[in-house]
């Protein structure tokens, strides 16, 4: 089992409890008279999924049983085997489980479900539609993690996508499980390939309406590609590979398993293969789960790749290769403009791109995750003066903002913070000054920073003071600190961290102390410009969400914290 794998396997342990819990059949009965109640409970498909791999001392008993006690789902595989050109949108699988060390479905009963799809499996490789709708759903594998089929019976994707009915389900109202879990996935996989998308229509026609009348632009989807080039001995020609995974956030709260937040899809576009991209497995996931996926730790170049979800690739399986794993954000060969980032100048937290500087705790942390989102950007100094007005206009992307609600007239903003700062008060070391509110602030001579907003509350009390001729402005923090310590003003306020960075650098920092009086505290956030020339606003949402993704990943080891140490922004 690779890397990525073992990620996702360890995210479904969040929601593995309630599947298990939903899944605990010791009080269920069979109830003869009311089909449609055992159908959609998910103890008649754990029942019937035991007794099926009980009676599999031959494929007889099986065929049998399950045309005797599973009508329903008998009927509906039938109506999957008059439609053969579904299988073709599928690659194929392996039915065996790395974790388990075991089959996913008991093989007899496999070969059953294939002779009554018209499609003759022999040994553990098996169309991948196949085991991953009607193989799943009749498997008893236990894992650490809930059973296989638990996407399929507990409903999870109707209630991610706000279905009302029944469509990902063992028996849906429209259509097939296999037909609407095709529809739903190659929908997403093959949206940049016209060609797959009228294949998959014509295969699709009995889908689910809630399916086929999908709108892609709505949903927040995200493409990790892992590329790979083989060479064909003998035929000197290079093949290329790509392996596949898209995340699709779920718009809506997955219930009873409200861990899970994304549909992933794994495909496989092979150069060698006729047919263009085939999709190999479709389940929801969580959260953490796609943060470490698209961590950007395993991106770039030479990366250590292999299949997953038990695709079947003869030259790539139990093997390792060499490739390039990352984020595609446009399809077909569309050129993608670059993002403008502000770079200001402000230490530690951006440096304005000043020659023998270093970049900045944010340039730094936003550069790590600007390859997950599949963008790329320049970054650009703005004067404070200008940036708001620049932004507004759309010529500038992305400024940290801290969160004020007047600002959403022109901002989106990201969800996870990249750090916290707050607004304090320095005075000379020796200074006996005590400052505990705004109007303690009086009586002193009092340094601002030109540009510098703080709270609404003092900025106003700054503007009175500048309005009366007693303050003091500067236009640089090297200023304010020399006019502190030649006792020139007796304090002034800005970001703690930024203070205490120019007065080491200027080597005074034992001269100086911070007082315990907090003007403002604030998170400060990756913020995009509404009105951007370069990004739509679904690409915004898009952005924003990998961006929040990679800063959640790097907080969960210690790359944050190493960068965070390095710009002194760690108490010691």
């Amino acid at each position: 089992m690779n890397h990525l794998t073992s990620l996702f396997f360890i995210a479904i342990a969040l929601y593995s409890e309630v599947a298990v819990a939903a899944t605990d059949c010791t009080a269920w009965k069979r109830d003869s008279n009311d089909t449609v109640n055992q159908t959609s409970s998910p103890c008649y498909w754990y029942y019937l999924a035991s007794n099926l791999t009980k009676a599999a001392t031959s494929q007889v008993e099986i065929d049998k049983q399950i045309k005797t006690t599973a009508p329903e789902l008998v009927d509906m595989i039938r109506r999957d085997a008059k439609n053969q050109k579904i299988f073709d949108l599928w690659g194929g699988a392996i039915n065996f489980d790395e974790d388990l060390k075991n089959d996913i479905v008991s093989p007899k009963l496999l070969s059953v479900l294939g002779k009554l799809l018209g499609h003759k499996i022999k040994g553990k490789i098996v169309n991948a539609g196949i085991l991953s709708t009607y193989g799943y759903l009749l498997s008893n594998a236990v894992t650490p993690y809930g059973f296989k089929r638990d996407g399929w019976t507990e409903r999870l994707l109707d209630y991610g996508f706000g279905w009302k009915g029944d469509i990902i389900s063992p028996i849906p109202q429209h259509g097939t499980l296999l037909t609407n879990v095709t529809a739903l996935a190659g929908i997403i996989a093959f949206r940049d390939d016209p060609t797959l998308l009228k294949v998959l229509a014509d295969a699709t026609t009995d889908a689910a309406p809630e399916i086929r009348n999908m709108n892609l632009d709505a949903l927040d989807i995200r493409r990790l590609v892992e590329t790979i080039t083989l060479t064909d001995a003998g035929k000197g020609k290079d093949r290329t590979v790509e392996l596949r995974t898209d995340l699709v956030t779920l718009p809506f709260e997955v219930s009873p398993a409200k861990a899970l937040t994304h549909l992933m899809i794994y495909s496989v576009k092979d150069s060698a293969s006729v047919g263009g991209a085939k999709l190999i497995s479709v389940a929801p996931t969580t959260q953490d789960t796609v943060d470490a996926i698209f961590s950007p730790r395993g991106l770039g170049e030479n990366q250590l790749i292999r299949t997953q979800y038990n695709a079947f690739i003869p030259e790539l399986n139990g093997k390792k290769k060499t490739g390039r794993r990352w984020v595609q954000v446009k399809t077909n060969g569309i050129s993608q403009p670059n993002i403008i980032i502000n770079d200001d100048y402000w230490p530690p937290y951006n440096f304005g791109g000043v020659e023998n500087q270093p970049k900045g705790f944010i340039r730094e942390l936003v550069e790590q995750c600007l390859p997950t989102t599949g963008w790329k950007a320049e970054f650009h100094p703005m004067p404070i003066s200008r940036m708001r007005k620049l932004i507004e206009q759309g010529d500038l992307d992305i400024n940290i903002f801290s969160f004020e609600k007047s600002r959403e007239s022109f901002l989106t903003y990201g969800s996870e913070s990249l750090f916290t700062s707050e607004y304090q008060p320095a005075v000379r070391a020796d200074s006996t000054v005590q400052i505990n509110k705004i109007e303690d602030f009086d009586q002193l001579r009092l340094g601002h920073l030109n540009g510098l907003s703080y709270s609404p509350a003092f900025k106003a009390y700054v503007d009175k003071r500048l309005a009366e001729g007693r303050l003091d402005v500067a236009d640089s923090e090297n200023t304010n600190l020399n006019k502190l310590i030649g006792n020139r003003i007796d304090t002034f306020v800005n970001h703690k961290r930024t203070i205490l960075w120019f007065a080491k650098k200027l080597g005074v920092s034992e001269k100086i102390k911070m007082l315990n009086f907090t003007i403002k505290r604030a998170d400060y956030f990756v913020a995009f410009a509404k009105s951007s020339k370069r990004l739509s606003p679904i690409e915004t949402k898009r952005f924003l969400s990998a961006m929040d993704g990679c800063i959640r990943n790097l907080k969960q080891n210690n790359d944050y914290n190493v960068l965070r140490e390095r710009y002194g922004l760690v108490d010691k």
